[in-house]
């Protein structure tokens, strides 16, 4: 394994609310566990209810339990029903995203059945008096705000296999949401070897959050920002996020 810092560089803009939400931990994870299923990838259970393990290519930190450690890519990882629970706190050694934010602007996206009455000879309700609802349900109308960044690069800093990350990576086309706007459309992929290690600090700055009880041995200068946030993927998934540490600098 080895020091590495990957870089994504975009056309244009990034369709996020906050750089943090674009995590590299996410960005493998969903490439490794697609690779490993194949088609079955596409009809596995609801992950809120069993999700799967993805063993990546970078450094376990932290206080990974011994079954943890030994866990392999597909097997089952969190599952209630079958008393399946990771509590021990440990991260994969990436960085937050950064992005040098060039603009923000606020794009919107919208949704709308079409009620023209010139298209009611094409709607049967088998004789019965009936009508299209548009405030709420499947046809629900919609007019959102879509957060976009505009950048040129996105970059990493990570500990692990270069080989295997870059293998990962280079098969992802676009990053973010509303990928078929156009939005997030990666050029090219760079993924170069470094000197240092930059994945958890760089300079004595945190480059992650690192939650609460792992950070408890740091001199901090100045203080730091705490705050109930993800620290390894999926992010979304209430078992990997606890209070942590998100920003801060520790005496040298």
């Amino acid at each position: 394994m080895e020091a590495m810092q990957i870089t994504a560089y975009i056309a244009g803009s990034i369709a996020l609310a906050r750089p943090s939400d674009l995590a590299l931990d996410g960005l493998l994870s969903y490439q490794l566990l697609r690779r490993h299923f194949g088609e079955e990838f596409y009809f596995l259970p609801n992950p809120k209810e069993c999700l799967y393990f993805a063993k990546l290519p970078l450094a376990m930190r932290g206080r990974p339990a011994l079954p943890i450690q030994l866990l392999n890519t597909g097997d089952k990882w969190i599952a209630a029903k079958e008393g399946l629970k990771d509590e021990s706190l440990w991260y994969w050694a990436c960085s937050s995203a950064q992005i040098d934010v060039k603009g923000r602007e606020t794009q919107y996206w919208n949704k709308r059945f079409d009620t023209q009455a010139s298209l009611s000879d094409h709607i049967d309700f088998g004789g019965k008096v009936e009508k299209i609802l548009i405030e709420q349900g499947r046809y629900k109308a919609y007019h959102m705000p879509l957060p976009t960044l505009v950048c040129d690069r996105v970059i990493w800093y990570a500990y692990g296999d270069m080989e295997k990350v870059a293998e990962l990576l280079c098969g992802i086309p676009s990053l973010g949401k509303k990928r078929n706007y156009g939005n997030g459309n990666c050029l090219r992929w760079e993924i170069t070897s470094m000197q240092e290690d930059w994945s958890d600090w760089r300079a004595n700055k945190l480059m992650r959050p690192i939650p609460g009880p792992l950070a408890k041995g740091v001199q901090w200068q100045g203080g730091f920002n705490a705050q109930h946030t993800a620290f390894r993927a999926p992010q979304w998934h209430s078992g990997n996020q606890a209070m942590c540490v998100t920003l801060g600098e520790r005496c040298a």
